[in-house]
């Protein structure tokens, strides 16, 4: 999802540091969390941090997936031997 979230915005930074802000509080939300805390609204935060955590991950895996040929190419791998 997060590969795809990138592709239709166009900026691929402002996607990342819109999930890397998601994790931030997310994670900041669940260091609060405490047993007076409703339990529903703990498993609500725990789940949207996962939400923005897989984002990030699928964002992650997709650009670097997709920049492997170009690095591949420039090692010399891409081109045949004589």
């Amino acid at each position: 999802m997060g590969g795809m979230v990138s592709d239709r915005m166009g900026n691929r930074r402002f996607v990342m540091l819109c999930y890397m802000f998601g994790i931030s509080v997310g994670f900041l939300l669940m260091a609060m969390l405490n047993s007076s805390w409703p339990l529903i609204l703990a498993i609500a935060v725990t789940i949207g941090t996962s939400i923005f955590v897989q984002g990030l991950r699928g964002n992650l895996r997709y650009h670097s997936l997709h920049q492997a040929p170009h690095h591949w190419a420039n090692l010399g791998h891409g081109r045949r031997l004589r």
